[in-house]
């Protein structure tokens, strides 16, 4: 038996006596765009007959997220330390833990980022630390999050102005 799909499909059996039945799997990747897709499923018996059955398989969205900055913007001296709160908001039912990241713009060493928890589950929040040292120049900064849940992305900008 053989399919003429492009995820990765897998028969619990490939031969088939008559009557009997086989399970059949699909599995399409992350990045599937939702839509209808037509099945053709084909196989071949002993006197070399084609028998097919066809149907529809419908994927529908898995869901997302949306990160949201509170506050967005931040006035600190040199040396010391702020803290923004990340809250995720479950969209359509996903699952899938929120991974986080963060990076410095423009890179600077004497800048750091810490998150209370590096991953969150949809719906919840945590808090984000951006430390400086006394030597840190006298400028703006853009932290830039990065939520990652599956294939999906989320980023937004945290601003720190270091006086």
């Amino acid at each position: 038996m053989w399919t003429d799909l492009s995820p990765p499909t897998q028969f619990g059996n490939t031969t088939l006596n008559p009557g009997e039945q086989t399970n059949f799997t699909i599995a399409p990747h992350p990045k599937t765009p939702p839509g209808t897709y037509f099945l053709h499923i084909s196989g071949i018996n002993a006197s070399e007959q084609v028998n097919s059955v066809g149907g529809k398989i419908i994927i529908i969205p898995q869901g997302s997220f949306q990160l949201v900055l509170d506050p967005e913007k931040r006035e600190i001296e040199a040396g010391q330390s702020t803290e923004f709160i990340i809250q995720s908001i479950q969209k359509g039912g996903l699952k899938y833990p929120i991974q986080l990241k963060a990076e410095v713009s423009p890179p600077n060493l004497n800048v750091g980022v810490d998150f209370g928890r590096n991953g969150i589950k949809p719906g919840q929040s945590t808090r984000m630390t951006v430390r400086t040292l006394p030597n840190t120049p006298k400028q703006q900064f853009t932290i830039r999050v990065t939520g990652t849940a599956a294939n999906l992305q989320e980023e937004l900008n945290a601003v720190v102005i270091v006086r």
